[in-house]
């Protein structure tokens, strides 16, 4: 699943958006969410302009789309957007409906990058309370998963899904996130990878090159494109295949029951 990220469709945006289209074609991509971040803000007084924004989210897609179809980008941009945890539960089912992946009913849901989240889970339960089903948005790179790894594990068998970046992987965002998102990969608690591209440079498309460098190569079928295409169309998520592990030293405790790391 590749992941065109933007905030407000201007001349300049809508240019650096096309360059990273273009990209994304280059490396065999044929299909993208177009994930709008205009969810993320933590003010109170954003809320009304965040509610108008799942409105406006659709305009602005068309306009992705006329405009990738004019200069003969083929390129399929699918609805999305990442919302922050803090204001999902804040939003009515009729704006959360239209901000779901694709046609299911999907949410990609961002955590805090805070060192705690203790509420989380009481949000995620609510959400799902409400008929939707939750994916955490780039976990590997959230503070609060890896001061409490076993609040993800457990996040993952009530049934959410996880989607790490796939820079995440060959040490984009530092060490300690690439070391995270390896044992998460390795504990089975990745269901998904996603470019997060921002632009054709400093944040740019790619995900099966980076998978092959890290040795997780056998993946690219089921996270990259089985697992997001049921996503898209509300379909049972097809079961993970056997794909031996690369081996890796274990650091954090995923398990309550296990000890914590030194």
């Amino acid at each position: 699943m590749s992941i065109l990220s933007h905030r407000r469709l201007s001349s300049k945006m809508a240019f650096v958006l096309g360059l990273c289209a273009v990209a994304m074609v280059a490396i065999a991509t044929t299909g993208c969410i177009a994930l709008h971040h205009r969810m993320l803000g933590d003010r109170t007084d954003k809320l009304r302009a965040i509610v108008s924004s799942a409105v406006s989210i659709a305009a602005g897609l068309d306009a992705m789309r006329a405009a990738l179809s004019a200069d003969g980008v083929e390129l399929t941009l699918h609805r999305g957007a990442e919302i922050a945890s803090t204001r999902a539960v804040n939003l009515e089912d009729c704006e959360l409906d239209r901000l779901t992946l694709g046609s299911g009913r999907w949410l990609l849901i961002e955590p805090p990058f805070a060192p705690s989240a203790v509420a989380l889970p009481q949000v995620i339960a609510r959400l799902r309370g409400r008929g939707y089903e939750v994916i955490i948005a780039h976990p590997e790179r959230c503070a609060c998963f890896q001061s409490d790894p076993a609040m993800l594990a457990d996040l993952v068998e009530s049934g959410c899904l996880a989607s790490v970046t796939a820079g995440s992987l060959v040490g984009r965002f530092g060490g300690s996130v690439k070391r995270f998102a390896e044992e998460m990969m390795s504990n089975e608690l990745v269901h998904n990878v996603a470019s997060d591209a921002h632009d054709a440079r400093r944040r740019p498309p790619g995900i099966a090159d980076e998978l092959e460098r890290v040795g997780w190569g056998a993946i690219v079928p089921w996270a990259t494109i089985e697992v997001p295409a049921a996503i898209l169309a509300g379909d049972a998520i097809p079961p993970r295949p056997p794909i031996p592990s690369p081996a890796r030293r274990g650091r954090w405790a995923w398990s309550r029951r296990a000890a914590k790391p030194a």
